[in-house]
């Protein structure tokens, strides 16, 4: 639009610039003709006046008015002739021959006696002056009418110019609301896209802040149940098991002086409930996290907990293991670790399998972690909204991978987890 609106200035001062100069052209030949007209008519005068006069002094003075008369006319007709057309300019050029033979007819007058001008003047002016001014002035009317017919052909190249001119501003017109429309049409659709999407974001926006504010909720019930379990523990097993050593160590002070055997019996029945508090203390640690997963590595902690999970739910778990976890950072260990113990909570929670098993594979530089059972299968209402399947899910998001559910509903679910190669690098 603004490259259009350049060309139309640029073709309106065009077309001003031909008027202007169309207009200036015919004014100055309009001037140049009257002064021809003029000093012909002047010059006519100049000479009947010097005829009439018999005073033969003035013949001088008379001679060089008519003079500069006449290189006035010429001037003005010179310019005529350098600025006109074609067709002009052949008939300024046969009356610029007709003045020249008009001059040079006046020129033998200055050299008359008195006598001379009072007997010749007469026939002079009627036969000579008059006739040869008549025709300057027939020829000065036909040079008018050509420039006038030539203002006319020049006027109407205007108007067809100014016509075309107005044709291009419609058009300009047209397209420049078309373009407008199209434009509006764009940007309405963009505004109206950009809406959709800003909502559905915002709803996005909504349901994951509803799933961290449950996850939340399901930390902090989970937090709290495990305080209740470990407060629970402490106080039924090894609150129990202190109680009785210390009741062991009363009896030994009975005992001190007692027979040996009953004495070292007493010690024994001693060291055994203490063995129990330390065991207890041991898989209260364990439970919380597996010492065994900052000695050992992951994959015994996996193996481990792969034991103790079916020996608790009386549920055998497959462990296989294609790939090297004992390398793997702090962070991505015990991420990958909590995975694997909520995917087989949520097992013993809800499938109802007879068996579960998982899959470490390398493939490509990238990790996948596979977690199938042959259960009911997981409905596909709990999928993306599941507590235990969104902790997974943000386990792996803090990975830098992604987690994958596939589950028909009926027969069994699959979790498969990726970890790529360059998200292990990152968090290492």
């Amino acid at each position: 639009m603004a490259a259009a609106q350049i060309a139309t200035l640029r073709r309106a001062e065009q077309l001003n610039k031909a008027i202007a100069e169309v207009n200036e052209a015919y004014h100055r030949s309009a001037r140049n003709l009257a002064e021809v007209r003029t000093g012909s008519q002047v010059t006519s005068l100049l000479v009947r006046d010097y005829l009439l006069d018999p005073d033969r002094g003035s013949a001088p003075e008379y001679r060089r008015q008519i003079i500069e008369r006449q290189k006035q006319v010429d001037r003005h007709l010179a310019d005529l002739i350098h600025s006109a057309a074609e067709p002009e300019k052949t008939a300024l050029i046969d009356m610029q021959k007709e003045l020249n033979a008009y001059w040079a007819t006046l020129e033998p007058v200055f050299e008359w006696t008195p006598q001379e001008k009072l007997a010749y003047s007469h026939a002079f002016l009627r036969h000579r002056v008059v006739p040869k001014r008549a025709a300057v002035m027939s020829m000065a009317s036909d040079v008018e009418e050509l420039v006038n017919t030539a203002l006319a052909q020049q006027r109407s190249a205007i108007a067809e110019r100014e016509a075309g001119f107005h044709s291009y501003l419609m058009n300009l017109l047209l397209a420049s609301i078309g373009l407008a429309l199209l434009v509006a049409f764009l940007s309405t659709y963009r505004v109206i896209h950009l809406e959709r999407a800003n909502a559905q974001q915002h709803v996005r926006a909504q349901q994951a802040e509803t799933r961290m504010r449950q996850l939340s909720h399901q930390l902090v019930r989970a937090q709290e149940e495990e305080r209740k379990s470990i407060s629970r523990e402490l106080h039924d097993e090894i609150g129990q098991m202190l109680t009785g050593l210390r009741m062991e160590f009363r009896s030994l002070a009975r005992l001190h002086c007692a027979p040996a055997e009953q004495f070292q019996s007493r010690i024994e029945q001693g060291r055994a409930v203490l063995d129990q508090a330390v065991q207890s203390v041991r898989d209260i640690a364990m439970g919380l996290r597996p010492s065994m997963l900052d000695d050992l590595g992951l994959e015994a902690a996996l193996r481990w907990q792969a034991r103790e999970f079916g020996r608790r739910h009386d549920l055998p778990v497959n462990l296989t293991l294609n790939a090297d976890l004992n390398n793997l950072p702090d962070n991505v260990k015990t991420n990958l670790f909590r995975v694997v113990q909520e995917a087989l909570t949520n097992c013993a929670r809800h499938s109802k399998a007879s068996a579960i098993d998982i899959h470490f594979d390398q493939m490509g530089g990238d990790l996948r972690l596979r977690i199938e059972d042959d259960g009911v299968g997981i409905p596909q209402s709990a999928i993306g909204k599941g507590l235990g399947l969104i902790g997974i899910a943000e386990r792996a998001r803090e990975l830098g991978g992604t987690m994958e559910v596939k589950s028909d509903g009926k027969a069994g679910g699959r979790i498969l987890i990726t970890i790529p190669a360059e998200a292990k690098v990152v968090c290492a």
